[in-house]
């Protein structure tokens, strides 16, 4: 009665009418670690509406998720992810744990969502913003703006929302990246 195992294509199943019925549902899986983005881009947008997300993935995925900024692991996975919620790296999971044996090691993460309140209206074009603002790895965030956006607006932006010019993407706070999409909008397509 407290366990529903659903044998399916998760990337085909309807979660949000699932937790929507199941309100006190806890996501716990062992993700296939080539699969393990875009199953949790898929379940974020429904964190609210279950217990939480318990699962498994690869360690180096588990890190971006869970940095902070200014931590060379923060990344646009975890400005998405802190768009819905908040993430734990709860252990590291060695190699020898499984059979066969992996070459990598695992990790188990918690990802509980946010307060109503604290939950950003994610809007049309952010995560193409996001893949953007942090195409050129510490490099200046000014600098991977600057190629689908006119420069003056972007020196603009960052000034409103008091970021100097010479800042890395890694080194933003998921509130900067919100503030500096509602300046910039929606990316132009980048030059060729």
């Amino acid at each position: 009665d407290h366990f529903h195992l659903i044998h399916m294509n998760f990337m085909e199943f309807d979660l949000e009418s699932y937790l929507r019925e199941n309100p006190n549902t806890c996501i716990v899986g062992n993700l296939p670690y080539n699969m393990a983005t875009p199953i949790l881009m898929k379940m974020l947008p429904f964190a609210h509406l279950c217990q939480g997300i318990m699962a498994m993935v690869q360690y180096e995925p588990a890190k971006r998720l869970c940095a902070s900024p200014g931590n060379k692991n923060f990344g646009h996975l975890t400005v998405m992810l802190q768009s819905y919620a908040t993430c734990d790296l709860l252990r590291k999971v060695e190699p020898f744990n499984f059979t066969p044996i992996p070459r990598v090691m695992s990790a188990t993460i918690m990802i509980q969502a946010l307060a109503q309140e604290d939950r950003k209206e994610v809007k049309d074009g952010f995560f193409t913003f996001l893949a953007q603002s942090f195409s050129q790895k510490r490099k200046k965030l000014y600098n991977s703006l600057e190629k689908v956006y006119p420069k003056a607006i972007v020196k603009e932006s960052l000034e409103k929302i008091n970021v100097d010019i010479a800042t890395r993407a890694e080194a933003m706070s998921t509130e900067e990246f919100f503030k500096l999409f509602d300046l910039l909008g929606l990316p132009e397509a980048p030059e060729k």
